[in-house]
This record gives structure tokens, C-alpha cells and sequence, in this order.
């Protein structure tokens, strides 16, 4: 199984081992050079082809990449040793990314997933983003414009794990506890997460 960072959304960009980070720039004048640095993908040297900094990663089983190589590698273990699905694998990834990238996921939020069945040709959509509280109003907010932004009234009911959850019971196989458990543990023995602690209270 491969692991890896996705550093850089390469979309509509195909690639090969030739690709260069020049003639993806010249194709995409907004992908810059990543300074983070960053150890080498895991997994068969001959799945894993590199051009200095920029991995082009192929598998025939399958593939992971988050914002943290710890989420990366979470869930290419979900596929790998424990069997998952593509599914089961995202669940387990989002949880860490909640713990190790907290600004930009997390179980106090939302998201969207699209599982795709090569096989019967279907896709389907979650839409897990946060909604609005069962009390709220449309005039809730008249002469208290303030509060839309800042204070209790602001904040959404998060749905991201009744999302997750629901795509889990359809297209999931690993027990539920496993894809949560490494992100407990990483919540309560500490890692290295993307943005600091400052960070977060600041956003």
C-alpha cells in the first residue's frame, strides 16, 4: 500500500514519471514549489518514482493522500491490514485530519464525500456541512448583526460525523471503533500537527 502527502491539487493534469514541476507550472501558473519538507512515500520503490520533490505515486490496490502523512498512512492501513473500503479509509483520515490539520477539518464542522461504484457506473453525494439550529429564524439575526459572526448564535450543529457515519453504513466494512481509534490516540498522546495552537484560537 502507498502513502503519501497531497502537497498540491493537480486536477484536470495528467501524469506520468516525466512530469516535471516545470511543465506542470507552465500548464498551472497557481502551483507553486512546496518549501515544506517532506520524507519520501513509503511503500515499493517501484510504485514510488520521484523527481526531486515531486512524487508521482502508483498502485494497483490503492492510494491515500491527506494534508498529514500520519492521516496518509492511517488510512493506507485501513485498506491494507485491516481489508477496508475506499470509504472506511476516508472516515478513518478525516477523524486524524480533525486531530493533526484541526483549522481546516474536524468533527466540529462539515463536509461532502462522493463514493464512486466503477463497477455500476453511480456516484453518490454526502452532504454533511453544518446546519442551522432546529430554533433558528430568518429574522433571528434583525438588530443583532453582530452575533452572525461572533458569539453562540453563530455556530452551526456540525455534521460531519452523522455524515461520515451515513456513508459508512452503506459502503463500509471495518468496525467503526477501529477507523476512530488512531485519532484517539493521537488526540491523547500528542503528534505534530499542521498549524499551532495560536493558529486556531486566532481563525
Amino acid at each position: 500500500m502507498v502513502r503519501g502527502i497531497l502537497q498540491e491539487p493537480l486536477l484536470d493534469i495528467e501524469l506520468n514519471d516525466t512530469t516535471t514541476h516545470e511543465e506542470l507550472k507552465r500548464r498551472d501558473p497557481h502551483i507553486k514549489k512546496s518549501t515544506e519538507s517532506s520524507r519520501p512515500f513509503s511503500g515499493q520503490e517501484t510504485e514510488t518514482k520521484s523527481n526531486g520533490k515531486e512524487f508521482v505515486v502508483t498502485s494497483e490496490e490503492g492510494v491515500v493522500a491527506a494534508d498529514h502523512e500520519k492521516c496518509s498512512e492511517i488510512g493506507a492501513e485501513v485498506l491494507g491490514r485491516l481489508g477496508g473500503t475506499a470509504v472506511d479509509a476516508a472516515v478513518a483520515v478525516a477523524f486524524c485530519l480533525g486531530v493533526m490539520n484541526p483549522s481546516s477539518s474536524g468533527i466540529g464542522g462539515g463536509a461532502f464525500m462522493v463514493v464512486a461504484s466503477a463497477s455500476r457506473s453511480v456516484a453518490t453525494a454526502y452532504d454533511m456541512r453544518a446546519t442551522a439550529p432546529l430554533a433558528a429564524s430568518q429574522d433571528m439575526f434583525e438588530n443583532r448583526e453582530a452575533e452572525k459572526v461572533k458569539g453562540p448564535l453563530s455556530i452551526a450543529v456540525p455534521g460531519e460525523i452523522a455524515g461520515l457515519y451515513k456513508a459508512w453504513e452503506t459502503h463500509g466494512r471495518v468496525q467503526w471503533k477501529l477507523l476512530v481509534e488512531p485519532s484517539i490516540k493521537l488526540a491523547r498522546d500528542g503528534g505534530i500537527c499542521l498549524i499551532s495552537i495560536e493558529m486556531v484560537a486566532y481563525v
